[in-house]
């Protein structure tokens, strides 16, 4: 390294800037007398801080140069982009996760038929309370439940209204049970937006909240 510039130099540099034949490792006392004077720069680990940079060269006690670095703490502006970054990242992965997981549920039902759950359930919930009644006048109605049957049978089929609603009713059951992981993924969600410190917002994890 030149000692006036603090610029590393190579060795074939130094030779041609200064004219003089040098060995490929020249010794520490023979760049020392060099004009300008040339020193090697030994290893220096960083130090702790929240931003270190590179800040040139500095000749410590010893005699030996080492590398510079400039050390600050991250200012509030920082911290606050920090943690609003890690939020977003951890809901993210969160809201990823827990959709993976309601895949097995979800996946064999396009999303347009999902919506006409609820107005199925109702109507098989409202035939099973008849059933269980004893069957008292006339069968409630189930407009949903029927055309559905319908389609379910076609020409040939021989699918019962009883069927089809213990059907839906053991497909709500199973939804519903799912409805517990819906409040775990609720949960962390508040977990992240409570988190004061980015590593406690992407400690926030699916695996996490349902370990047992």
């Amino acid at each position: 390294m030149n000692t006036e510039t603090l610029k590393i130099e190579s060795i074939s540099h130094i030779r041609m800037a200064t004219g003089i034949p040098l060995p490929p490792q020249p010794l520490a006392d023979t760049l020392a007398q060099l004009d300008p004077p040339r020193a090697y720069v030994a290893d220096s680990q960083p130090p702790a801080g929240d931003i270190v940079e590179p800040d040139g060269y500095e000749q410590g006690e010893d005699g030996q140069w080492r590398p510079a670095w400039s050390v600050r703490d991250y200012t509030d502006a920082e911290r606050a982009e920090q943690l609003e970054r890690a939020r977003a990242d951890a809901l993210a992965r969160l809201n990823a996760d827990y959709d993976a997981a309601a895949r097995p549920l979800l996946r064999d039902y396009p999303e347009s038929e999902r919506l006409s759950w609820g107005t199925q359930q109702a109507e098989a919930t409202a035939y099973r309370a008849w059933q269980d009644a004893g069957q008292p006048g006339a069968a409630p109605q189930t407009p949903a439940l029927s055309a559905i049957l319908a389609g379910r049978n076609g020409t040939d089929g021989n699918e019962t209204l009883a069927q089809l609603v213990n059907a839906v009713l053991a497909r709500a059951e199973a939804f519903i049970a799912w409805q517990t992981f819906t409040g775990t993924r609720q949960r962390g969600e508040w977990a992240i937006q409570a988190a004061t410190t980015p590593e406690a917002a992407l400690a926030v994890t699916w695996e996490r909240l349902t370990a047992r």
